[in-house]
């Protein structure tokens, strides 16, 4: 688990600066053209039918499969990790991308990837601002639901980490990675950079566990 053997000669703020540049907002009919979160993202699979839809796929490969969204006419996509060689070509498009794993190989979280999945067809916005300091924001996709999904009412506010919550990491080397919070330490503890940080024991598939910065995790559910 972690990387892979992924090259990626671009930092996460090389990632965020992309969004930056490349941002806005867009709305379309959210359409998943790929059967898994690992697959591709291929010029192929993007026709006719992508005009005007916010297209989702596990990852950009290579220049066909942007030209082939200009030509079609999308509106954004959604992936979970393109090329490094892509990063200019990404920089000039006509609608905003949002990668949510960053350069390299790595296929859109599973999560997500259902999370879209169950909700193909529906109107969403695309968000591709983001803000790194102060009153930070990050690109975001929203989705409407209508009174007739009979969701049950959450009350508001941050959601706090608990033991047997599901996470997502957000910084390497399990960048991507989706887990359990199995144990949550209530004083720092030394990671391997040196600097005593507050962090908590994940456990990933395959019984892998590691101690995670809690600066590193975003919840899943």
């Amino acid at each position: 688990m972690g990387d892979g053997t992924r090259e990626n000669p671009y930092t996460r703020e090389d990632v965020l600066r992309l969004i930056q540049e490349n941002g806005g907002e867009a709305e379309g009919i959210l359409k998943v053209v790929v059967d898994g979160p690992q697959k591709p993202l291929r010029a192929r699979a993007i026709d006719v039918s992508c005009h005007g839809t916010l297209v989702v796929g596990g990852q950009i490969p290579d220049e066909k499969t942007l030209e082939q969204a200009i030509e079609a006419k999308v509106r954004g996509i959604i992936a979970g990790s393109a090329s490094s060689e892509l990063k200019p070509m990404l920089e000039s498009l006509p609608f905003p991308v949002v990668l949510t794993e960053g350069f390299g190989t790595l296929p859109l979280s599973a999560p997500i990837f259902e999370l879209l999945h169950a909700n193909m067809g529906r109107e969403a916005m695309l968000n591709g601002d983001i803000q790194s300091r102060w009153d930070v924001k990050r690109p975001e996709v929203i989705i409407p639901l209508g009174s007739e999904d009979n969701l049950p009412m959450e009350a508001a506010g941050p959601v706090p980490l608990e033991e047997g919550r599901q996470i997502r990491v957000v910084r390497a080397p399990y960048l991507g990675s989706v887990g359990t919070i199995t144990h949550l330490p209530a004083l720092p503890q030394t990671v391997e950079s040196g600097a005593r940080l507050l962090v908590a024991e994940v456990e990933f598939d395959g019984d892998e566990r590691a101690m995670v910065p809690v600066a590193n995790l975003e919840l899943v559910c």
